[in-house]
């Protein structure tokens, strides 16, 4: 039975991993996962702590307040014409940055004066020629049409073009989204050219100017499909050694109305301290331009997370996701911890060490992530070990209810309800597979009932054995015994078992007693008054190892008690007419019961399947000894 429910245990548990699985690999149930995977992030991220971004990276955002400074200040209107992103250029140049990326669409030549296009294309010149290269934003649109899906490269205007600037992929799809993963790279139609990502097109320029294998990096840091998940460091736009504003840039213009082109001695070196060496992003960080997004920091705009991409890249610090193969295998290793976990005892040790673990495996997750950049499926690992828990659990649950009910049935009526809620908590106790103990083993039989039902109806008979064996019911009861069976007029009892008791001998030996006293005492006076006529009983008693437990086929069982001891308990009866005492009990009884009890020898012969002679003893009380002698005939 244990063994049974062992694997029946264990089939929930794969079960719930064989559901995991196919959650797992279904795209419907996996964006599902995914989803909370990524809203997990935010307690990985917290968990972890904020981390210091590399010391070269640079941040320009465009904000409402810039916007506004360079329409009343300056009359320009926004989007900012191209000519002072083209000073912008130079000025970074001169300050020292190595690298410019302007996270800007500088499409549609129709709309802009052309002289402005070209200040911006000499600009990229301009920083070239002095070893800072500029990045520009491109973006693939994408149409799908009834037989086919086209898809079309924007690039910036032809006259900016003609500088041969670097391209890199903005993120416009992903806009108001919540953005963890960077796409490093796309490709056009058959693959025929490969458009990196303004952060990986950055990343690739460090390379080239630092002599670093630009592949063999970006293959470590990536997966096959080419995304990477961005490692933020904390929000930039809040960093002031890392950010600021447009405005900042151009402050002598906005605040001194100096000319553009008269950029002073003083200004020249606070840029040249700030950007010396540095990596820059700039962009729009106006929330009418819809370019933000929701990270593990809260809102982040466009620019920022290109910025933190990068950051990935530059400093090494990719978050390392395993891949699927190792996710199922780390569920199916908490599958079967759970299942462990389940085979505790009792059953609020389950629940302790089943928080405990759970509580383990979430923070052995943000230990990874914190530690070592390594993210599990949160969903995956929790579901891994929480789903088969209550599956294992419930079932544990149910199946110990049917067990409780299946004693109560058992057991209910003819022992002690302390001694059922005992097995209950402990079926040990009483195994329904069968156990072997030493137990006091009592058969009761009511002398000449055939000559007495003769004489009775039906009813009569049932009331005349409901009234007597209720009485022995409560006896054996009080005195830690069970009534394993009756057999109309007889009667089979165990001390003993099932839950082992400190003196069985002597309990079933008291209870022999106080049946006949309660014979002559309690149930003739009612018969009498039922007009039922008076009866005598015998009671043999033996001591040995018997084995009790369930016995029978799959359709009916019964649990009861077999073995050597109980048949010559029964046999020990059956002579109690032929000695004439209503109690004879064996050598074994008399030996094992003490000096509490009379007993006198009354005799010795073989029994049926014995080869030794038994010794027969009577129990009686010497003032009444009446009591307890067999009378042939009962006045």
């Amino acid at each position: 039975m244990k063994q049974q429910r062992l694997w029946t245990s264990l089939g929930f548990a794969l079960a719930c991993f064989v559901l995991l699985f196919l959650l797992y690999t279904t795209p419907g149930s996996r964006a599902a996962l995914d989803a909370v995977d990524t809203m997990a992030l935010n307690w990985h991220y917290a968990f972890r702590g904020p981390l210091e971004p590399d010391s070269r990276l640079r941040v320009i955002g465009i904000s409402e307040n810039d916007i506004q400074l360079f329409r009343e200040e300056l009359h320009v209107p926004y989007p900012l014409p191209r000519d002072w992103y083209g000073t912008l250029v130079i000025r970074l140049t001169d300050s020292g940055a190595r690298i410019i990326v302007l996270d800007i669409l500088f499409a549609g030549e129709d709309s802009w004066d052309s002289a402005e296009d070209e200040a911006l294309r000499d600009a990229i010149l301009y920083a070239r020629e002095r070893d800072c290269e500029v990045i520009l934003a491109a973006a693939i649109e994408t149409m799908i049409l009834p037989s086919s899906t086209v898809r079309t490269k924007v690039t910036p205007a032809p006259a900016i073009m003609e500088a041969d600037p670097l391209l890199g992929l903005a993120n416009t799809t992903q806009k108001l989204g919540y953005r963890t993963d960077e796409h490093a790279w796309d490709t056009m139609q058959d693959g025929q050219e490969v458009l990196y990502s303004q952060a990986a097109q950055a990343f690739r320029v460090h390379c080239a100017q630092e002599g670093l294998e630009f592949e063999a990096l970006l293959d470590n840091a990536v997966s096959t499909d080419g995304y990477y998940r961005i490692n933020y460091c904390r929000q930039l736009e809040k960093d002031h050694h890392v950010s600021t504003s447009i405005g900042n840039i151009f402050k002598n213009e906005l605040f001194e109305g100096r000319d553009r082109e008269a950029l002073d001695s003083a200004e020249a070196v606070r840029l040249q301290k700030n950007f010396t060496g540095s990596y820059v992003f700039v962009g729009s960080r106006a929330a009418a331009d819809n370019d933000y997004f929701q990270t593990p920091y809260g809102t982040m705009y466009g620019v920022d997370t290109n910025a933190s991409a990068f950051d990935t890249l530059l400093s090494g610090r990719s978050i390392k996701v395993l891949p699927p193969v190792v996710v199922l295998q780390v569920a199916f290793l908490l599958t079967l911890l759970a299942w462990l976990t389940n085979q505790l005892k009792p059953v609020r040790r389950v629940w302790l060490a089943g928080l405990l673990m759970l509580a383990a495996v979430v923070m052995l997750d943000l230990l990874l992530f914190s530690r070592s950049s390594v993210e599990l499926s949160f969903s995956m690992t929790t579901l891994g070990y929480g789903l088969p828990l209550l599956a294992c659990f419930f079932h544990s649950a149910i199946s110990d209810e049917l067990a409780a009910r299946r004693i109560r049935n058992l057991f209910g009526r003819y022992v002690a309800s302390e001694v059922v809620e005992q097995i209950v908590k402990d079926p040990a106790l009483a195994d329904l597979g069968g156990v072997e103990r030493t137990a006091a083993v009592m058969f009761n039989d009511i002398r000449s009932f055939s000559t007495i039902s003769e004489q009775l109806s039906a009813a009569q008979v049932v009331e005349f054995l409901n009234l007597y064996w209720g009485i022995v019911n409560n006896i054996v009861i009080r005195n830690h015994g069970w009534i394993n069976k009756f057999l109309g007029d007889g009667m089979v009892a165990c001390f003993g078992g099932p839950v082992p008791t400190e003196k069985p001998v002597e309990d079933s030996v008291r209870t022999a007693l106080e049946i006949v006293r309660a014979l002559h005492d309690e149930l003739w006076p009612q018969l009498d008054a039922r007009g039922l006529p008076r009866f005598q009983i015998g009671i043999g008693i033996n001591v040995g190892r018997v084995i009790m437990g369930n016995i029978g086929s799959d359709l009916r069982q019964e649990y009861t008690v077999i073995g050597d001891a109980a048949n010559v308990a029964s046999r020990v009866e059956s002579q109690t007419k032929e000695y004439g005492w209503s109690i004879l009990v064996t050598q074994s009884v008399v030996d094992g019961a003490g000096d509490s009890f009379e007993f006198r020898f009354v005799g010795s012969q073989q029994v049926k399947g014995r080869n030794e002679e038994v010794k027969f003893y009577a129990v009686l009380e010497s003032a009444r000894e009446e009591t307890f002698r067999l009378k042939d005939r009962l006045d």
